[in-house]
């Protein structure tokens, strides 16, 4: 192996720690939102809005600086993710009230919308030989990194020092490699000079919209229950369990993660039709479980309720992309993809504002149970038109799975 494709090695699995450390850090303040709420004393539903910023804040960084990347080149777009993520987390060191939780979530979205997508095609670009290792190693870094991200920092808030601090100091610290893999990293495509920057409204084909409304509806239900576990799970495992560890309630977020990558690897040679379908069930019927294990009190039904969440989420959204990216004309791709995305990401945050100021005035086990029979009922009659529509979903190779 001569240097430059020694070089291009090391740079490809140090990018992929960098996805895998970005991701880590936006699951830092899950198991500490409890904390943050018992210190600043704020509702559920600002708690939510706190989630939902960050959500609403990956959009415009993605759409802006996918396209820049293309331009520039991916090593300053991922260097400036990287600082931006490093930035979000100082911001939380230093937060001593609401407006800091606000303005940390916010900086740590837009940096992950900067990162990712010039960081996954890095990954691409890096090892063009092995496309199936890139996606594999970008959908590990994006379940993995937010899978470990809660655990450790639930950890760390449950036996260690400044629970509030420390696991983003640690954060900063761990940054390092990332910025070396920057450093290390060879462009990967021939920069141009950017002009100007013009941001257009995504177009959907006539020809596809109905098949694309089904897709991106799979996408937003997906990511909204991501975002209830992401933002309130926590909360309600200890509000309505009486379970107090924090090492437990992060645990939950991890385990929907990492059973959620675990579909994404194993099952991907699955048709998009299939993965949709079953994802959608699996999904349901996890969310059923996780509200009916409040009332019985049983910690195994929650437990192996979060498993099947993760399990459909994996296997539903991966179908989707999938699925999006197949009905997509040539001409059309960036604008169709781009539009599921941006509407998943509103998925990932919106509902879950409504989760939180209806708890503050229904409670929290109401608000989570209304959320479930209508994510359900949703859930299941998109499971019944793609049986009936069945010719018009069926596919016959399906690509690698595409990260969440």
């Amino acid at each position: 192996m001569d240097n430059t494709s020694r070089r291009r090695l090391v740079s490809f699995w140090l990018i992929g720690y960098s996805v895998f450390m970005v991701l880590y850090g936006t699951a830092i303040p899950t198991p500490l939102y409890e904390l943050y709420q018992e210190a600043w004393q704020f509702s559920d539903g600002i708690l939510t809005l706190i989630f939902s910023v960050y959500a609403l804040s990956v959009v415009p960084g993605s759409l802006i600086f996918g396209q820049i990347s293309d331009q520039i080149g991916r090593r300053k777009v991922v260097f400036t993710g990287l600082l931006v993520m490093a930035l979000g987390s100082a911001t939380f060191v230093i937060a001593d009230g609401v407006t800091g939780l606000f303005a940390g979530r916010i900086v740590q979205g837009f940096g992950v919308g900067i990162l990712t997508g010039a960081a996954t095609a890095a990954l691409v670009e890096l090892r063009p030989d092995a496309p199936k290792l890139a996606s594999i190693v970008s959908t590990g870094a994006f379940v993995g990194g937010t899978a470990m991200g809660a655990i450790l920092t639930g950890a760390f808030a449950q036996y260690g020092p400044a629970a509030l601090q420390g696991p983003y100091l640690v954060h900063l610290g761990l940054l390092i490699p990332g910025f070396v893999g920057v450093y290390l990293m060879p462009e990967t495509i021939q920069s141009r000079p950017v002009r100007r920057v013009r941001l257009r409204r995504p177009t959907i084909p006539p020809s596809i919209r109905f098949r694309f409304l089904i897709g991106v509806c799979i996408g937003f239900i997906t990511m909204a229950v991501i975002g209830m576990f992401l933002s309130l799970a926590p909360s309600y495992i200890t509000a309505l369990l009486g379970i107090e560890n924090i090492v437990l309630s992060a645990g939950i977020v991890s385990l929907v993660f990492g059973a959620s990558g675990v579909a994404q690897i194993s099952l991907r040679r699955f048709s998009y039709h299939r993965m949709m379908t079953l994802g959608m069930i699996l999904l349901v019927a996890g969310l059923c479980g996780f509200v009916v294990a409040v009332p019985i009190r049983s910690v195994v039904l929650l437990l192996s309720s979060s498993v099947l969440t993760g399990l459909g989420h994996g296997l539903s959204f991966m179908g989707a992309v999938g699925f999006i990216n197949g009905i997509s004309p040539d001409e059309n791709r960036g604008d169709v993809v781009s539009a599921f995305y941006a509407i998943s990401y509103i998925g990932l945050g919106l509902p879950t504002v409504g989760i939180g100021f209806s708890a503050d005035v229904i409670g929290l086990y109401h608000a989570v149970l209304v959320f479930t029979v209508l994510l359900g009922v949703s859930g299941i009659a998109l499971v019944g038109i793609i049986r009936l529509k069945i010719n018009e979903f069926s596919d016959d190779s399906p690509q690698p799975g595409t990260p969440s």
